[in-house]
């Protein structure tokens, strides 16, 4: 016998495909975090490499000139570097707020779930309390015939 939908099994439904969603939303924004923060670590493994180039330079008594555009390229790898930061900052916000969705949603899809546990609960009791009435009828009529009457 096929089973009737009901509109909680409806309403468990929508709220598990929105869970389904915002976990692939989380997922995504904690890959682009990732994504972020592999590429700051790699601008600061340059800054410190060119730095310590740039450090090199000045021992070795380089021409100015080349210093100079050293040392310019390095402020611009700070900047990217700083730009880098702002980048990550935002994606673990977006981060944050993919996650506190994630919980609001999975709190209401675990209170349906609950909600249905207790309807298939009431349901066995139901069942079983008209299996013990059908037995108690049955054990009734079996002693009536017992007794003749």
């Amino acid at each position: 016998m096929a089973k009737a939908t009901s509109s909680l099994d409806v309403l468990i439904d929508l709220a598990e495909e929105r869970l389904d969603i915002a976990s692939r939303t989380l997922g995504h924004c904690r890959a682009e975090q990732q994504r972020c923060e592999t590429q700051l670590q790699q601008i600061e493994r340059y800054l410190t490499q060119y730095r310590q180039g740039l450090n090199q330079l000045g021992m070795a008594g380089a021409p100015a000139k080349r210093f100079a555009q050293q040392q310019a390229f390095i402020e611009s790898l700070d900047a990217t570097r700083k730009q880098q930061l702002i980048q990550l900052d935002a994606a673990c916000q977006r981060v944050e707020r993919a996650l506190t969705h994630w919980q609001e949603v999975k709190r209401e899809t675990n209170a349906y779930d609950v909600l249905r546990k207790r309807r298939e609960q009431a349901a066995l009791a139901r069942e079983k309390r008209l299996d013990q009435r059908m037995m108690d009828e049955y054990a009734s009529r079996a002693r009536s015939v017992m007794s003749g009457t």
